[in-house]
């Protein structure tokens, strides 16, 4: 089924593949609504996109192109999320000697975050 493939995917594209961060019907839900960004972006008239009921119809991995765009459009989404929750969380604290810093992580994240989201726009240019 394509929500499970999809799904699958999306996971590895964001690295949430040994200790899960989402549940599959978060993911699903992210999945549903990027593909409803990506049929508006991209013009893909003969996709049905169910947000409420969470169904793209026909199968999206029909179709290579959109599956592909959707997939990427779900990881710059997540990635930039989860970059934005990180650097509100970031702290630098310094005693003494001692330094405690948390931003390299909002760092990291941002700059995955960054590579979907060009990597989206540069297929869904590609595509146009």
């Amino acid at each position: 089924m394509w929500k499970d493939s999809l799904i699958e995917i999306v996971r590895a594209e964001i690295g949430d593949l040994d200790i899960s961060s989402f549940t599959d019907a978060r993911l699903l839900q992210i999945i549903v609504v990027s593909a409803f960004q990506v049929k508006g972006e991209a013009n893909f008239p003969d996709y049905e996109v169910n947000i409420t009921n969470g169904t793209i119809s026909p199968n999206p991995l029909e179709n290579y192109d959109f599956s592909v765009l959707i997939t990427y459009k779900a990881a710059c989404k997540i990635l930039s999320n989860e970059a934005r929750v990180l650097a509100a969380e970031a702290v630098m604290i310094k005693d003494g000697p001692s330094v405690l810093d948390t931003r390299t992580a909002s760092n990291n994240m941002s700059e995955l975050a960054k590579k979907a989201c060009d990597t989206y726009n540069t297929l869904l240019n590609a595509y146009i």
